[in-house]
């Protein structure tokens, strides 16, 4: 059995990793211990942040590199065949695109590049009859005209696109209804249990684990200039989370420890740490930067419940026998509400966008305590989910229904207005990945340079010492 996997996360975010780690379980669980997989890593060898590393269940496992140029976007865009060719899609039995939240578009943001690397895979599996399928991830919304046409005409008529929370079936459902887009878990949720405590023992006192991020940062806003202190202690992150902090220390007598799952919340976090233990015994909140999935999930394991804006944070408190209540920004899009609605939580999450600044820390507070008493029915949910998630991908790889193949006159498909926004996207990330100091081919591009330059330097001294002579003949 042999899985193509699109495309490995590599990231400072634990979260995403942790969908590589599940992903990595989950094939076993599907498909068997001996099943072999290839992940394709964009831009990337995967050595690099977490990437090759995270896939730690999966015994047979190589990995390979997509690069995303201008040149190869033209070349996939006029045969997407090609693509599924030169990655040798023909020798897998199954295809599967990564989880995550890749696929949206706004009119400020088409996000292109996403768009088409992602829908990439699926779009050639089609023309060789193979099967291909998403992981559960969020889609949506799409807002942009080119975008919708574009998943359209190069979408299989049956297309499945299994959701990780509510809210994207609907976005889903807006493109094509006869879209499949069944309910089902993101893959952090089939990582490998851990030894807990069914009883938490943190003494007196509870201890309330606290993972914020920034407002105006994320991936759907196209910002990731980190800000200033001033900026953020005018935010609602800080200011929210700071009157959560003291009511908790100060007035419901719990511990509270603050967690860093991203290097985007760094800043916020520290500066949350510093300002509160200006004001509280430092021994009342602590604060943690774990360096792996599994020290992390040690640490959610140990509090009584945590309180989050994080996706991943979350889920990993989930499977970490935590508790959780969740706040999010309409901004980050609809994936928090939307799995809180999935596990039928939608009474545990606040809307940070939506609500009075004097009410979010009474409303977080009484969440806490009914978060904890209703826990032992929010698992028993999981577990349903988990066996439903198992199955759908069981039934879809067992199915021997013959692939809906895309229609033949897209094939080789015709220019579209929207090619030159592709490309250029492609090529706007192609030197942003450039640029990148981490990225191992970029200091391999600066070592080459600095070896021409310092040539150059020497071939410049040598022909200035010619000069030199001929000037001080007669």
């Amino acid at each position: 059995m042999k899985v193509a996997i699109f495309y490995g996360h590599y990231s400072t975010n634990i979260g995403d990793l942790a969908i590589n780690q599940g992903l990595s379980a989950f094939l076993n669980k599907v498909f068997g211990a001996n099943v072999k997989a290839t992940v394709f890593f964009l831009n990337s060898t995967g050595d690099e942040l977490g990437g090759k590393d995270s896939f730690t269940h999966c015994a047979n496992i190589q990995f390979s590199t997509i690069y995303t140029t201008a040149f190869n976007a033209i070349r996939y865009l006029r045969e997407p065949k090609q693509f599924a060719v030169e990655c040798d899609l023909a020798s897998f039995d199954v295809v599967l695109i990564n989880g995550g939240e890749h696929l949206f578009s706004y009119e400020a943001n088409e996000n292109w590049f996403n768009l088409f690397w992602r829908m990439l895979p699926l779009i050639s599996s089609s023309h060789l009859n193979i099967k291909a399928i998403p992981v559960p991830s969020t889609y949506g919304p799409f807002q942009a005209a080119n975008s919708i046409d574009f998943i359209k005409k190069y979408s299989n008529p049956v297309q499945m696109f299994p959701c990780r929370d509510s809210d994207s079936k609907s976005h889903v459902a807006s493109i094509d209804s006869s879209y499949s887009c069944p309910e089902l878990l993101d893959m952090a949720f089939f990582l490998p249990e851990i030894s807990v405590q069914a009883e938490k023992n943190n003494g007196n006192k509870k201890v309330i684990g606290i993972v914020v991020r920034p407002e105006k940062i994320g991936l759907r806003q196209g910002v990731t200039n980190l800000l200033n202190e001033d900026e953020i202690r005018s935010s609602i992150s800080y200011i929210s989370t700071y009157k959560v902090i003291s009511s908790l220390v100060n007035e419901k007598n719990c511990k509270v420890k603050l967690f860093i799952q991203a290097s985007a919340d760094e800043k916020l976090t520290r500066l949350l740490y510093q300002d509160i233990t200006k004001k509280f015994n430092i021994s009342e909140v602590t604060i943690s930067k774990p360096s792996n999935i599994d020290e992390y999930r040690s640490e959610l394991s140990n509090c009584d419940c945590i309180y989050t804006s994080r996706f991943h944070a979350l889920i990993l408190s989930l499977v970490s026998n935590t508790p959780v209540v969740a706040s999010y920004f309409e901004q980050h899009g609809h994936k928090m509400p939307g799995i809180m609605s999935m596990l039928r939580c939608d009474d545990l999450i606040v809307n940070l966008s939506n609500c009075e600044m004097q009410e979010i820390e009474k409303s977080i507070l009484n969440k806490i305590e009914s978060a904890i008493i209703k826990f032992n029915q929010t698992k028993s949910i999981i577990e349903n989910k988990k066996d439903e998630t198992i199955d759908y991908y069981n039934n879809f790889y067992n199915t021997q229904e013959e692939i809906a193949e895309i229609p033949l006159d897209v094939k080789c498909c015709e220019y579209q207005d929207w090619w030159p926004d592709i490309v250029k996207a492609c090529e706007e990330k192609h030197l942003q990945t450039a640029m990148k100091e981490k990225n191992s081919r970029h200091l391999v591009v600066l070592e080459a340079r600095k070896v021409a330059y310092e040539k150059l330097k020497k071939r410049e001294h040598i022909l200035m010492k010619k000069i030199e002579k001929l000037q001080d003949r007669p």
